[in-house]
């Protein structure tokens, strides 16, 4: 606590801070209400307008692809959550038809009785209730309801006696990662193909021996880099800047080099430049993944133009740093 005998201080502020944030509100269309009761307190709520991030990467689905593609009906009323399924689905190879209402999607289903192999519902819908447009989905095709996803905001829980009724297995929360959705389709889509889809994994490989030269200023980010990367076998070199990082590649040969963006003195983007342009051949080759919370496409695709091989988004999973890292070497 301050020590400030004043009255601002005895009586809890002038209210300034309160008027900024109402007015930093309405600027970004929204605005700030409170509610008050006596004794109890005071609650406030802020709302702001902001647009839909359309360049965010989901980082999960890299190699999520079907090798026989087939076609899937999505229905969602609402617009954003039916594009990023749609989104999602076309990345991994396969056909979309998308609708906004349960009719549209009736009027689809009865021209195309035989084409969709898999068909994902939100469950709440206006003008048709999501289990009289499953039930319509029955008497056109039986066989269709074996292969309806269900999605949701609510607890799957407060779905399941109404699921049960009507014989939906698979009922998924929004937002629903592309690797959950990817099994999930997987999973309907055998009854129709004799085959599982494959995906393209990397197998299992060591580190061990990997010299990685780690180039992070931030410490808790050095210690759990080292920590995935020695309990993989590799060996690890720390340096703080992208100035010491071409200063040491130059004493030593690495196998790889993790490079974080935002750093003092030389940042990763100017130290990876240096690096590509060097007269040695064997320095400018030398394999960088950038470790960033940058995930915006324009981001990543400049990292790439400059001559990193491939991007780790920070908070830093294990198996994805590894893939990544073995990836790089194996090119």
């Amino acid at each position: 606590m301050k020590a400030d005998s004043s009255t601002t201080r005895k009586f809890g502020g002038t209210g300034l801070g309160l008027t900024i944030s109402k007015r930093l509100c309405q600027l970004m269309g929204g605005d700030i209400t409170v509610h008050s009761t006596q004794v109890v307190g005071s609650e406030f709520v802020a709302s702001v307008e902001v647009k839909l991030n359309n360049q965010a990467l989901i980082d999960d689905t890299a190699n999520l692809i079907f090798t026989d593609p087939f076609d899937v009906l999505i229905i969602d009323d609402n617009e954003d959550d039916l594009k990023v399924i749609e989104n999602q689905l076309t990345a991994m190879g396969l056909v979309c038809t998308a609708c906004s209402s349960a009719k549209q999607a009736i009027d689809i289903i009865e021209q195309n009785k035989e084409k969709f192999k898999v068909i994902i519902v939100d469950w709440i819908m206006p003008a048709m209730s999501s289990e009289t447009f499953l039930t319509r989905i029955y008497n056109i095709n039986p066989q269709l309801c074996n292969n309806i996803i269900v999605l949701t905001r609510d607890h799957e829980v407060l779905l399941n006696d109404v699921a049960n009724k009507i014989n939906i297995n698979t009922i998924l929360q929004k937002p629903v990662y592309s690797s959950v959705l990817y099994k999930e389709v997987s999973s309907r889509v055998l009854g129709f193909f004799n085959e599982v889809p494959k995906v393209n994994t990397v197998s299992e490989q060591s580190l061990a021996g990997i010299k990685v030269l780690v180039v992070e200023d931030n410490s808790i980010n050095r210690l759990i880099v080292t920590n995935i990367l020695e309990n993989s076998g590799a060996q690890v070199y720390l340096v703080d800047n992208g100035l010491e990082c071409i200063q040491t590649v130059k004493l030593e040969p690495f196998d790889i080099i993790l490079m974080d963006i935002h750093m003092p003195i030389m940042d990763g983007v100017e130290a990876t430049q240096i690096i590509r342009n060097d007269s040695d051949e064997t320095i400018a080759n030398i394999p960088i993944i950038a470790l960033t919370a940058n995930v915006m496409k324009d981001d990543i695709t400049r990292y790439l133009s400059i001559g990193m091989n491939a991007h780790v988004a920070k908070p830093i999973k294990t198996q994805k740093l590894r893939e990544t890292i073995i990836r790089c070497l194996n090119k």
